[in-house]
C-alpha cells in the first residue's frame, strides 16, 4: 500500500482510537472514509464504502492517529461531510467488481475515437468504473478550456452510464499512469506525492547539476520533483561558500574560479584561464578577498609573501630528491638481485653439466667368460668411437659462430677392468659448457631488449607524483596533465603504498577535463590494495613498499589534456599512500 504505520507498536489504547481510515483507489488516489460500526481492518484489506448514488470499492491504507495527521496536512475536516464504511467486500462484491474493471480499455479506445470524431483540443488517459457499474470517471488533460457537454451526451448514450469529466495535470497523469524512475523505483507522484510543489531550474544550479533539459525532465515532461528534496541541505552548505564575483587579484596573475565542492568547503582557481587549477579553503578565499578590498594583493592562491612560496618550493623540492633517492636505490638493488639470480643459474646449468657431479650408475659384477670378454671390449671399443665422432661434428657446426672453440679433443684410455666397480662415463668437454653459456647469454640478452622496445613503444605517457609526509592529505589534488591532448586509450592508475595504510582498500574520484577547462568525465573508483581475508598486500614490490595498477574505464571518448585524482577516505590525512602514477597506452 506503500505507506507504514509508524505507531502501530506503541501500543495505544483501542477506546481512543481514530474512526477514520485512509482508503486507496486505483491511480493511487486516496480519500477518507468513517468506520461507524468498529470493523476490524488491517492494510490491504479489500472494502465497500459509501459514494453519492451508489457504492465503490478501495482498500485499506492507512489508519489510527497518522491518518489524523494526514488529514491535518491535507487541511480535511472531520466533520459529516466525510462518508461511511459499509462493510468488508465479500467473493460476490469482488468479482462485480471486476465485471466493471473489464469494461474500462474498450471504453478508453472508443472514447478516444469520438474525441478524434468531435476535434476537440483534449487527451484522454485514463478511465474508473465504480464498483456497481453504474458511473464512470474520465480523466483528461488539456493545455486550454474544453467545450465537452456534446461528448458527455454520446458517452452516456452509448456506454449507458453516468459520465463525470476530470480534468489532471501533467504530474497527475504520469502518476495515474505510473511507472520506473531513473532511480529504478517506482514513480515518487504515483505511490506518495500528492501536494505537487513547483520545482524551477534553479534548484539545479544550487547543486551544480548539469541544465540539460532531457536529465532533468521526468515522464510528464516537467522538472523531476526530487530536486527539491536535498535543496534545503545545499541551501544550508552555500551559506558558507563565498560569492565570487569578479577573479582574485593575485601577482602571479588573476585567478578565476572553475569549480566549487560544496560539501568539502573547496573552491578550485585558475591562473589567467590556464589548465592547471588549484584548490584552496573558503576561508582561505575570504582572506584573498578581504585583502583585496585593502588593496593588498597576495603572491598567489596559498601564499602571500614570495619567502613564503620559497620555503615550500624548497621543501617539496628536499621532498622529491629524497623520493628520487629512495626509488633510485630500489632499483639498484633490484638490479643487483636479477645479477645474483642469473649467476645461481648459470652456475646450476654448469654443475648439471659437468661430469665430477654426475651419480655414477651401479652396476652389478657379472663374472664374464674370456671370449665373451673380447667381444664386449670390441663393442664398446666401437661405440666409444661413434661418441667421438658424433661431437666431433657437433663443434663443426659450431664453428662459424664460434671460431675459437677447440675441436682437438685429446684421446682416453678406457680401462675395461673397471667398468663393473665405476661404470663407463665418457668424457664431457669443457668447450661445450661454455659454448651452452655463450648462447644462453646472447638469448638473455636478446630478451631483454624485445621486452624493452615493446613497453616504449606501447607506451603514450608515464608520470608519478609523491606525497608529502608519505600520507595523502584531504585537500590535495593530484593531477597530471597532457600536452597535446590524447585521444581515449587504455589509462592505468598506479598507486604506490606501504604497509601503514590503515585500510583494505581505497575510494578514489577521477575527474577528466579538456583544453577549455570544460570538465568531461568524474567517477568515483574503489581499489583493493590488501586481501580481505590474509591482509596480504595485493600490489607488486619489495620489503615494506608495493605498487597496486588498476585500469581506468573511461566512458567519454573524446581526447583529454588533464586528470585528477581526489581520495574520498573521509579522513584529513591518509597515511601510507607514497605515490600516486599514471600511464596512457597505445590501443
Amino acid at each position: 500500500m506503500n505507506s507504514f504505520d509508524w505507531l502501530s507498536h506503541m501500543g495505544i489504547p483501542t477506546d481512543d482510537k481514530f474512526d477514520i481510515v485512509e482508503v486507496k483507489f486505483k491511480g493511487g488516489r486516496k480519500d477518507y472514509y468513517r468506520n461507524v460500526d468498529h470493523l476490524y481492518l488491517t492494510t490491504g484489506d479489500p472494502i465497500v464504502i459509501d459514494v453519492p448514488n451508489g457504492h465503490h470499492i478501495g482498500y485499506v491504507s492507512l489508519q489510527g492517529e497518522l491518518v489524523r495527521l494526514q488529514m491535518q496536512k491535507r487541511k480535511i475536516k472531520n466533520d459529516d461531510n466525510i462518508l461511511r464504511i459499509y462493510r468488508i467486500a465479500n467473493q460476490k462484491d469482488i468479482e462485480k467488481w471486476e465485471e466493471a474493471k473489464n469494461r474500462e480499455v474498450p471504453t478508453l479506445y472508443r472514447s478516444k475515437q469520438i474525441i478524434e470524431e468531435l476535434g476537440l483540443q483534449m487527451k484522454l488517459s485514463d478511465i474508473e468504473y465504480q464498483a456497481d457499474n453504474s458511473k464512470a470517471t474520465f480523466y483528461y488533460s488539456a493545455d486550454d478550456r474544453v467545450d465537452f457537454r456534446e461528448l458527455i451526451k454520446i458517452l452516456a448514450s452509448e456506454f449507458k452510464i453516468r459520465v463525470e469529466m476530470r480534468q489532471i495535470s501533467l504530474r497527475q497523469e504520469a502518476g495515474r499512469i505510473g511507472g520506473i524512475g531513473i532511480c529504478g523505483r517506482e514513480l515518487c507522484c504515483s505511490t506518495w506525492i500528492h501536494d505537487f510543489k513547483s520545482v524551477s531550474t534553479a534548484a539545479a544550479r544550487y547543486q551544480n547539476l548539469s541544465l540539460n533539459p532531457s536529465k532533468l525532465s521526468g515522464q510528464c515532461g516537467r522538472l523531476k520533483c526530487c530536486l527539491n528534496y536535498e535543496l534545503d541541505t545545499y541551501m544550508a552548505a552555500l551559506e558558507d561558500i563565498p560569492q565570487i564575483e569578479k577573479p582574485l587579484q593575485t601577482e602571479t596573475g588573476p585567478a578565476k574560479l572553475q569549480k566549487t565542492d560544496i560539501f568539502r568547503k573547496l573552491m578550485w582557481f585558475s591562473y589567467n584561464n590556464e589548465n592547471n587549477w588549484h584548490s584552496i579553503t573558503c576561508e582561505r578565499v575570504k582572506e584573498i578577498q578581504e585583502m583585496n578590498e585593502k588593496n593588498i594583493i597576495p603572491f598567489d592562491l596559498h601564499n602571500n609573501k614570495e619567502k613564503e612560496f620559497d620555503e615550500e618550493v624548497l621543501k617539496s623540492t628536499l621532498e622529491l630528491e629524497r623520493l628520487d633517492k629512495k626509488f633510485s636505490t630500489k632499483k639498484k638493488k633490484k638490479k643487483e638481485e636479477r645479477e645474483q639470480i642469473t649467476l645461481r643459474k648459470l652456475k646450476g646449468l654448469k654443475a648439471e653439466n659437468s661430469p665430477l657431479k654426475r651419480t655414477p650408475k651401479k652396476i652389478p659384477l657379472i663374472p664374464v667368460q674370456p671370449e665373451a670378454q673380447e667381444t664386449e671390449e670390441a663393442g664398446l671399443a666401437e661405440k666409444t668411437n661413434r661418441r667421438k665422432m658424433h661431437h666431433k661434428a657437433q663443434i663443426k657446426k659450431l664453428l662459424p659462430v664460434y671460431p675459437s672453440v677447440r675441436t682437438n679433443l685429446p684421446s682416453r684410455k678406457i680401462n675395461l677392468k673397471t667398468r663393473g666397480k665405476e661404470g663407463f662415463r665418457p668424457e664431457t668437454r669443457g668447450d661445450k659448457i661454455t659454448v651452452g653459456k655463450m648462447s644462453r647469454n646472447l638469448i638473455l640478452l636478446l630478451f631483454i631488449m624485445i621486452w624493452a622496445g615493446a613497453c616504449s613503444e606501447g607506451r603514450e605517457f608515464e608520470d608519478y607524483q609523491g606525497m608529502e609526509k608519505l600520507s595523502w592529505s584531504l585537500n590535495d589534488t593530484v593531477y597530471f596533465v597532457m600536452s597535446p591532448p590524447l585521444p581515449q586509450g587504455p589509462s592505468i592508475l598506479a598507486i604506490k603504498y606501504n604497509a601503514n595504510y590503515p585500510y583494505r582498500n581505497l575510494y578514489v574520484r577521477y575527474i577528466l577535463t579538456d583544453s577549455l577547462g570544460e570538465m568531461m568525465e568524474s567517477d568515483l573508483i574503489n581499489v583493493a590494495l590488501f586481501e580481505p581475508t590474509s591482509g596480504r598486500p595485493i600490489g607488486k614490490g619489495f620489503g615494506n613498499t608495493f605498487t597496486k595498477y588498476d585500469t581506468l574505464f573511461l566512458q567519454n571518448t573524446s581526447p583529454y589534456q588533464k586528470i585528477e585524482f581526489l581520495q574520498y577516505m573521509r579522513l584529513d590525512e591518509l597515511e601510507g599512500i607514497e605515490a600516486i602514477g599514471l600511464k596512457r597506452l597505445k590501443k
